[in-house]
């Protein structure tokens, strides 16, 4: 419990399609920056505009190679029906208690306790 009186969970993983409008956002964002460094000057120095557009193509191409990996990696696991295996031990509690009672780790009275405890 924290101390507002709710559950303490473990931190949400962004889903795969909030990761992938992140990444569209930051390209349009991108783009947008290197189409107006056409007609803003930044001072960076000697080279002027020249290095803004410079800068935004290396990284627009570096954008791009990430994406077209990050795709190919994607559209193999998703062909070859590559799936996340769990890890071990993992479980719900009474799968754990039984799997622990069966190798040997518990005796019957703490199994019996325990499962008590689980409400079964």
């Amino acid at each position: 419990m924290n101390r507002y009186g709710g559950k303490i969970s473990a931190p949400r993983r962004p889903a795969r399609s909030e990761l992938i409008v992140l990444g569209l956002s930051l390209l349009v964002l991108l783009g947008a920056l290197a189409y107006l460094s056409h007609y803003v000057s930044f001072p960076l120095g000697e080279l002027g505009i020249v290095g803004v557009v410079m800068l935004f193509s290396l990284l627009g191409t570096l954008a791009f190679w990430v994406v077209v990996i990050a795709g190919a990696v994607f559209l193999v696991r998703a062909l070859s029906g590559a799936r996340r295996s769990e890890a071990p031990g993992a479980g719900t509690a009474l799968d754990i208690l039984e799997r622990r009672y069966a190798a040997g780790e518990l005796t019957r009275e703490q199994y019996l306790e325990m499962r008590a405890d689980l409400g079964r």
